[in-house]
């Protein structure tokens, strides 16, 4: 286990907008190599978001929901209630993680997650992201700036399908998402789901995650 503690920060549901502008605003603290490495865990209202891979396309027909072009990697994707998304702002020289390994620690936390429910998960090397059978149960998205991830994760526990059905979430077709609750076929306890993530984070990582405040205001 590396000696550092990470802090956890549980914000709740935060609208996309201002997740963005906080981890902009640490981030720019961790390049100077002032303030914490953090993890944000929070759900957003519904949104759409637009990554670097799909900077020619046109914003998707979301049928009112808003659509955020973001610095990410990655295609399109759908937020909303029923997700937990994990925003790691980090130094990736504190874990002495490359990149590429990075996105695959990502992965390997929800895998954990899942392992806690005793549903197997896997990656696939042509699809980014974690899946339970042919069909996508998480989607990983990352950027990097000047040493410093922000973004991150999110895992989809019971999010409204409906919410998928206009974006073709990462090119693919949305039948092809799935949830927590969908594979188990029962109701999952947030708080257990959120333990198991972020668990299965310092895990990969091998350091401590401890809670730290949550509302940023």
């Amino acid at each position: 286990m590396h000696p550092l503690t990470l802090t956890v920060r549980d914000l709740g549901l935060v609208p996309y907008d201002e997740a963005l502008a906080l981890q902009k605003e640490i981030a720019a603290e961790r390049m100077e190599k002032r303030g914490e490495d953090v993890v944000l865990l929070l759900c957003h209202p519904p949104v759409g978001t637009v990554g670097r891979a799909a900077r020619a396309e046109p914003d998707p027909d979301t049928g009112g929901i808003p659509v955020r072009r973001i610095e990410r990697g990655g295609k399109a994707t759908y937020h909303g209630p029923g997700q937990i998304v994990a925003y790691p702002v980090l130094r990736l020289d504190t874990l002495d993680l490359g990149v590429g390994d990075y996105m695959r620690s990502l992965e390997g936390g929800v895998l954990r997650a899942l392992a806690a429910f005793d549903v197997e998960g896997s990656r696939k090397r042509e699809a980014p992201g974690v899946w339970v059978g042919e069909r996508k149960i998480a989607s990983i998205g990352a950027a990097v700036r000047r040493g410093v991830a922000f973004h991150g994760l999110a895992w989809n526990l019971s999010p409204e399908p409906a919410g998928f059905s206009r974006i073709r979430p990462c090119g693919l077709d949305p039948s092809v998402v799935t949830s927590l609750e969908e594979v188990l076929d029962r109701v999952v306890d947030w708080i257990d789901a959120k333990r198991a993530l972020v668990e299965g984070l310092s895990a990969e990582w091998g350091v401590a995650l401890s809670e730290g405040a949550g509302d940023p205001s």
